[in-house]
């Protein structure tokens, strides 16, 4: 996409936050990857532990969130600081959770937020 923005995916009650001139909105699309992502999200269950390298703005983060539940953990590593800031919103936004950081490692820490 051209422009920058907040787009609403009706079918998906997804919001995808594009930068302008970056494929943002092709890395949020569901079942983009197929069979990878099948297999990827499809041997998680409650309480695993997903790792996340190379984690873009979080599609496999949230969705692995969702399969680990409020006892598992999803640890994400993003090089660009940008997209690590845009990931975390998106996750908060779509998961009521919060992210932190673990300093020593650089490793970024997504859970569900406790009631």
């Amino acid at each position: 996409m051209l422009f920058s923005g907040i787009y609403l995916v009706t079918p998906h009650k997804m919001l995808i936050y594009e930068r302008g001139g970056t494929d943002d909105f092709n890395d949020a699309l569901p079942k983009r990857e197929g069979d990878a992502e099948d297999l990827t999200l499809n041997s998680l269950k409650p309480g695993d532990v997903f790792i996340d390298v190379g984690a873009n703005i979080g599609h496999y983060t949230i969705l692995a969130s969702k399969l680990v539940g409020a006892n598992g953990k999803v640890f994400v590593v993003e090089h660009i600081p940008q997209t690590m800031e845009i990931l975390k919103i998106k996750f908060v936004t779509e998961r009521g959770a919060q992210c932190n950081i673990d300093r020593k490692s650089g490793v970024e820490y997504c859970r569900k937020a406790e009631n």
